[in-house]
Formats: structure tokens, C-alpha cells, sequence
């Protein structure tokens, strides 16, 4: 089994050699989150021909072994210049996907003279704002963290049918992932913004996506790339993420030819039509530039949403008109959802009611909150409606806050959040502004997160500060956390006896 020992750690490699070419160059092929080497192999046939082919499982997948140092983008970034040394390759073509296109982004630009050209696949690009959502996405994904969703990603990430073989395989592969590996690179993968890389690389890089992509939307890497001179982007039609898997033929066409072609200067004797296609090009970066600095927006919109209903735009308290029209029912609806369509705002608040008269009341709807905000605040276009500002609002704060409490690793701040968190609420009452369906639907699964921030901060008093403390602070979380019998079972195993006290205190026992 060829293996590269790195200290004490364990490479798992191969090396493929060009069928029909004995002076060829050296194409790296490196597998993303979930997956070990074996992601290429449908492609190997197609890329095989004139290029020699390395393969190998990133640290911690496949036959590889973890280590104990801290898992980071630039401990991947060093074992990839690890395997490229020691395999004595010169300069090498790298074709990567997800986080390991992150990897290879940062490698050339450490190390630019080890890489001829990279093709990057399904590269994860977030704006900072959508952040939160994200996150909260995850966490339903994951049941808080809980466990990998095979199947689920699977056939989000795939066109393969439960019915064919290569399904079983990646599902026992993403199976055998170690569940606190899969969330450190997922969340290196979410919230590392490849842009600034791709601003500094000066590698000649192919960025290839699928058309069927859902989970890592290519917009922003689509709109980076088409500007900046050395990035050339293409889309594969019907793959999804793992095009490689999809479409294996047409992906590694698009490698090998990506590879395999020559720098060549555009048609020059044309000087106007090349002044037209430069003038684009700074064009549509300056759209993306634009853009970019609108984030600054001109509105402050004020929100208290926690235990009251009160909103200011730009220093001025709006009062009147919440109540009619279903104003605060939709005004709620975007403040949590960052835009949306008219479809999505009549499925979600008027479900019953057929959407052409959903629809047609929403005209009259919008306009009335319009009349209520202000016609910079909420911009209503063709197809998305979101409210322009800069948001600052209690409830959203508060989600942040115990996601955050919640992926805490360390055991202290955890507890000390929660404590603020539970400070915060003081009782049951909290988010009563509206009673629509997706509001409490939201609601609920605070509680659900609320609940396991309540009974492991318990169980962490417990272990650590002792019976009281731990008792105190269950007693004081049931105030927000009425009748939850995770709290009740973990007071009742720290003492038996306060069930029966706290009924008499009541009035209710025997």
C-alpha cells in the first residue's frame, strides 16, 4: 500500500501514469469533505491519457490518519507541498473541489511556483450576511450537530439513485467521516471567503460548477471569476455538485483541455472590438465593486422583537398601522428571512388561500407597509421584496447568541452565555408578537436549542461547581422553559426529593 509518513502521520496515495505519454506532466486530484480518493475514480479514464495522475485522502479521511494537531486550511495547505516533495514532482496541475479548492487556492499562493494551473469545482462562496442563516440551516440538517446527513446530501450533491451501486459506496464512505471532522471542515468550507485568494492568487484557474447546484450556489464565484484576468469560468450541464460522479467524461474533458492549452493573446489587429471587451470586463467589475459597497446601507431600521413589538427606522418610531393590513405579520417575515418572493411570503402566511388571490392582496399589502416605513426601507421588485437597511433587532441577536453558545467548545464561555442567554429571556413570554404557523414553528425550535443549552449547562454545573449551583440555575431555566421534562428528570436525579417539595411549595401536595 503506498504510503508517505509525515512525523507520525500516515499519507494514503496513488499514482496513475499517462497511458500514451512517458514525459508527461503530473495532475493532482484532491477529494473534498466526506470523501476519500476514490471521488475520481469515473474521471481517471478521461484525464488518464496524457497526464500522470496523483490521488491521496486528505488527513483524517480514507486510509490517511487525523494527527492531533488542529485541523486549519494551512495543515492541508503544508501536506499537499508534503506529498508534492516527496513524490519529487516539479510544477503540477491541481484539480480540487469544496474545501479542497480552498486548500489550493492557498497553496498557490504560498507556494506559486509548484502549480501550472488549478481547475477549482463546487467552491463554497457566502456572502457574511447569510451567515446566520447558514448556520441555523446546519444546525436543523444536523438535528444541532447530531450526525451527518448521508442520504440527504447524497441526493443534494448527486444525480445517483438510491438503486445504483456508486450510491452505496459514497454512502459507506460518508458514513465512516467522523462526525466532529465532518463540522470542522464544513464550517472551514462555509465560512472561509474564497474571494480575497482568488484576488491574490496569479495561477491560471478554471472554475467549474454544476448546473444542477444547490447547496454551494456559484453566484458570487461566477461573478469574481468573469472579471479577473487569469480565472476562466464553465458550467457542466446536468451534474450537481460532484460533477466528477455526474458527468465523469465531460468533467475531465474540462480538466485535461483546461490543462493542456496554451496561453494565447486575444485577436489584436480588431483594437475596437478588443477596447469593447476590456471596457466590459472593468465594467462588471465595477458592477461587482459596486455592489459590494452597498452593504453600507443609508436606513437603520430598529427592531425590539424579544417581549414587545416596537420599531424604529432612522431614529423615528413608527406606531401606527401595524395592525392592519397584515403589516407586522410580513414586516416579521422579513426581518427573518433576508428576501423573498411574492410566492413565498402568500405560501407562507396565507397557505390556504389560492395564489392568485393571495397574490393580488399583497399588492395592497405592501403598499400599506410601504406607506408605514418609508419607500427606501422596503424595496419591492420584479422578483424579490427585502427590506434596505441596516438591521439591528433583538430576536435575530438573540439566535446568534445561541448558535454561537451552542458550538462553544469551550466549556466556560458556554455556560457563561447561557447564564446571559436564560438573564435575558426571564419567562416564558417572549417572541408573542405574531401567532402565525412559521413563527411558531420558529419559536419552537429555539426552545428545542434552549432546552439543550438548559440541561448541558445542568449537567456542566453538576460535574464541575456542584449540587446547588446546578440546582439553581435548572430551577431559574424553568421559568423560560415551562414543563420541559429534560430539565424535570435532571433535577429529580440531583434530588429526589425536590419534585415532592416543589408541589407542596405549591400548595399541591398530598
Amino acid at each position: 500500500m503506498p504510503i508517505l509518513r509525515k512525523k507520525d502521520i500516515n499519507f494514503f496515495y496513488t499514482i496513475n501514469k499517462a497511458k500514451h505519454n512517458d514525459q508527461a506532466e503530473t495532475l493532482i486530484l484532491i477529494h473534498t469533505n466526506i470523501t476519500d480518493h476514490t471521488l475520481y475514480n469515473s474521471i481517471l479514464p478521461f484525464v488518464n491519457d496524457h497526464l500522470n495522475v496523483v490521488t491521496y485522502d486528505l488527513r483524517g479521511f480514507g486510509q490517511s490518519d487525523r494527527g492531533d494537531e488542529e485541523i486549519t486550511i494551512d495543515l492541508y495547505v503544508e501536506d499537499l507541498k508534503f506529498l508534492i516533495e516527496s513524490l519529487k514532482l516539479n510544477s503540477v496541475y491541481i484539480a480540487a473541489m469544496g474545501f479542497s479548492g480552498l486548500v489550493a487556492l492557498k497553496f498557490s499562493i504560498l507556494y506559486e511556483k509548484m502549480v501550472k494551473k488549478m481547475v477549482l469545482m463546487t467552491l463554497a462562496c457566502f456572502p457574511e450576511e447569510e451567515y446566520d442563516l447558514i448556520r441555523g440551516h446546519r444546525s436543523l440538517i444536523t438535528s444541532h450537530g447530531s450526525y451527518i446527513p448521508t442520504d440527504s446530501l447524497l441526493k443534494k450533491t448527486t444525480n445517483l439513485t438510491e438503486e445504483q451501486p456508486e450510491y452505496g459506496r459514497f454512502r459507506n464512505i460518508i458514513n465512516k467521516t467522523p462526525l466532529d471532522l465532518y463540522s470542522k471542515i464544513m464550517g472551514l468550507t462555509l465560512y472561509t471567503q474564497p474571494i480575497p485568494f482568488m484576488n491574490e492568487t496569479r495561477i491560471p484557474t478554471l472554475i467549474l460548477s454544476g448546473e444542477r447546484e444547490l447547496i454551494f450556489p456559484q453566484y458570487l464565484v461566477a461573478l469574481n471569476a468573469i472579471h479577473l484576468k487569469h480565472f476562466k469560468y464553465s458550467v457542466v450541464p446536468n451534474a450537481s455538485s460532484f460533477m466528477m460522479i455526474d458527468q465523469p467524461e465531460m468533467t475531465g474533458k474540462f480538466i485535461t483541455e483546461f490543462c493542456a492549452m496554451e496561453k494565447q493573446d486575444v485577436y489584436q489587429q480588431d483594437e475596437i472590438a478588443c477596447t469593447i471587451n476590456e471596457k466590459m470586463r472593468l465594467y462588471s467589475e465595477s458592477v461587482y465593486l459596486e455592489g459590494t459597497k452597498r452593504k453600507t446601507y443609508g436606513n437603520h431600521i430598529q427592531v425590539e422583537l424579544l417581549h414587545s413589538f416596537r420599531v424604529e427606522v432612522n431614529g423615528r418610531l413608527i406606531t401606527k398601522g401595524w395592525n392592519q393590513r397584515y403589516a407586522k405579520q410580513i414586516f416579521i417575515f422579513l426581518l427573518f428571512h433576508k428576501t423573498a418572493s411574492r410566492e413565498q411570503i402568500c405560501d407562507t402566511l396565507w397557505p390556504k388561500m389560492h395564489l392568485y388571490t393571495s397574490k393580488k392582496n399583497l399588492r395592497v399589502y405592501l403598499s400599506h407597509l410601504k406607506s408605514i416605513l418609508d419607500d427606501s426601507v422596503l424595496v419591492v421588485d420584479r422578483e424579490h421584496i427585502y427590506l434596505n437597511g441596516e438591521i439591528t433587532c433583538d430576536a435575530l441577536e438573540l439566535i446568534e447568541k445561541i448558535d454561537k453558545a451552542l458550538y462553544n467548545r469551550d466549556d466556560e464561555e458556554k455556560a457563561r452565555s447561557t447564564f446571559e442567554i436564560f438573564s435575558e429571556l426571564q419567562s416564558v413570554n417572549y417572541l408573542t408578537a405574531i401567532f402565525d404557523d412559521w413563527f411558531l414553528e420558529k419559536r419552537d425550535n429555539i426552545e428545542s436549542r434552549l432546552i439543550q443549552l438548559a440541561v448541558w449547562t445542568g449537567q456542566w454545573l453538576l460535574d464541575t461547581k456542584g449540587d446547588d449551583l446546578a440546582e439553581d440555575f435548572l430551577e431559574n431555566s424553568l421559568k423560560v422553559l415551562e414543563d420541559c421534562d429534560e430539565i424535570y428528570n435532571l433535577l429529580y436525579q440531583i434530588s429526589p426529593s425536590w419534585l415532592a417539595e416543589k408541589e407542596k411549595s405549591l400548595g399541591l401536595g398530598i
